[in-house]
């Protein structure tokens, strides 16, 4: 949807008919021109066809799973630590914060190598064995379902939202936490990234995963931990909660609605159950 053109659709003064505008039309009109009454209605792409009455509550609550309702970047810092260790490079948390958070083992360990003078070392081996390794890091989780999961489930229920959770696992792997989590009873959507270990979600990520719940992008809140899969949210025309953690708090999340240390019941609350718009 996104670099596609919107419609953004109002009801005629009238009230007879629906007429369309472009977005930049819209914006500089006037509430008359617009034929705004008492009636809001959702933005939709020009490919959902027609407009349908938004109470202003997002309709769909988006997270990422191992990242949001787990301590995932910890998981796979201890992971990525272990095998560094083997090859004696000791990992700090500045040292994962600046090469491993962005970007795939496949990406940052060549640079580590490099930098500690182990030319020696098989760079896609290592690389390899850490992608499996985290992936036995997630599958072996035996934590019931967290606090985090429970606050949004609930309150996404209250309002009536439907929920979905991004995994950068492989598709068995990710449905598989999800049972341990408790999710998918829950009737939560699972949906993976496809074994991506970039350390951030992309814009076709949310926007698809919006599409399976058949919500629209408009409606819907993202909860993410990284700056890039915040701003990937909002580029997507979502508002958006960022929880980052200790990998990722010194980032920008500027345009987020909430930056949160933890998610809180009360504060996650106010953000959905608040109208689209309402500024903090």
């Amino acid at each position: 949807m996104i670099g596609q053109r919107l419609a953004w659709y109002h009801t005629s003064v009238s009230g007879s008919e629906v007429d369309e505008m472009s977005a930049d039309e819209y914006s500089s009109a006037s509430f008359s021109e617009r034929g705004i009454k008492e009636d809001i209605y959702v933005v939709n792409s020009v490919e959902t066809g027609t407009p349908e009455k938004d109470n202003g509550i997002p309709r769909g609550v988006l997270f990422e799973l191992e990242y949001v309702a787990l301590q995932g970047r910890k998981i796979i810092f201890d992971v990525v630590k272990a095998a560094l260790k083997k090859e004696n490079i000791k990992l700090s948390v500045p040292m994962f914060s600046r090469y491993c958070v962005l970007g795939s083992p496949h990406d940052y360990i060549p640079k580590i190598l490099d930098m500690n003078g182990k030319s020696a070392v098989s760079a896609d081996k290592l690389a390899n064995a850490i992608v499996s390794e985290t992936k036995n890091a997630f599958t072996k989780t035996t934590l019931g379902q967290t606090s985090s999961v429970q606050d949004i489930l609930n309150v996404a229920e209250k309002y009536g939202s439907k929920v979905g959770a991004l995994s950068v696992l492989g598709l068995d792997s990710a449905e598989s936490l999800a049972e341990k989590l408790g999710l998918q009873k829950r009737g939560v959507v699972v949906k993976s990234l496809g074994h991506s270990q970039n350390g951030y979600t992309p814009p076709d990520a949310w926007i698809r995963l919006a599409k399976s719940l058949e919500v629209s992008l408009f409606q819907c809140i993202a909860i993410g931990s990284h700056a890039v899969s915040c701003r990937s949210a909002i580029a997507a025309h979502m508002r958006c909660i960022a929880v980052p953690d200790e990998f990722t708090s010194h980032q920008d999340f500027s345009g987020s609605d909430r930056i949160l240390d933890t998610l809180d019941l009360n504060v996650l609350d106010d953000v959905i159950g608040s109208p689209r718009g309402l500024k903090f």
